[in-house]
Order: structure tokens, then C-alpha cells, then sequence
């Protein structure tokens, strides 16, 4: 009974130290700290705006886009962008609060890209 007892001890101090399986850490825009980034897409930090008005922010990040379709982007941030209380206008276009956050999609020397952009609703 002991040497189950110290077994049982041993592999779950083991497994604590050596999990199987990492966590996935969500990452998020430079500057939308609550838009994360879709596996697939790349940011492009050095194109990113962000200024304040006394109306409101005005933020937008550009991402070039690896392997991915505009429709499963747009899929992955209907699904997961109420999470972090955006709720949908359009399939790309959501509000909250004070703001609407835009999903347009662009072609610049055959690269897919992205943009993100948060405005205030005035």
C-alpha cells in the first residue's frame, strides 16, 4: 500500500514538472491587446497606427496572411471576438462600447493582407 501510495506521489510530482503538452499562450496585436492573432497570420508591427482623439482611439494592424482564407479568418474572429464582449455588426464588423473594430482585407506584391482597425462609432 505504501510503495502505491509513493508511486502515485512520484508520478504526479513528475507530471507536474514535465507536462505533455505545453499551454498555448493566446497572442495578441501590438497595439489591440484584446484581438488576438489568428495562427496564420504574421503582424506587420512597423505598419501599425494608433493615435487618441478626444472622440476616441483609432488603432490599425496590418498582417500579411500565411495559408489562410479571408472566409477562415473571418470564421475565426466571429467565433472568437465576443469573447472579449465585441459584439457582431457584419461578418467584419463589430462594436463595443464606444468603438467599431473593421476587418478589411487587401493585396500589396502578392502578399494577402489584413487590416484591423478600431475607430469610435461617431
Amino acid at each position: 500500500m505504501a510503495l502505491k501510495y509513493i508511486f502515485t506521489v512520484f508520478f504526479l510530482f513528475f507530471a507536474l514538472l514535465n507536462p505533455v503538452a505545453p499551454r498555448a499562450e493566446q497572442i495578441f496585436f501590438s497595439a489591440l491587446q484584446d484581438v488576438p492573432i489568428m495562427s496564420g497570420l504574421e503582424e506587420l508591427i512597423d505598419q501599425t497606427i494608433s493615435f487618441d482623439k478626444p472622440e476616441g482611439r483609432i488603432i490599425e494592424s496590418l498582417a500579411v496572411m500565411h495559408d489562410i482564407t479571408q472566409r477562415q479568418l473571418l470564421d475565426f474572429y466571429e467565433l472568437t471576438l465576443p469573447q472579449f464582449g465585441w459584439g457582431m455588426v457584419d461578418s467584419n464588423l463589430f462594436f463595443r462600447k464606444n468603438e467599431f473594430l473593421e476587418i478589411n482585407f487587401e493585396e500589396n506584391n502578392n502578399n494577402h493582407l489584413v487590416r484591423i482597425m478600431i475607430k469610435p462609432t461617431l
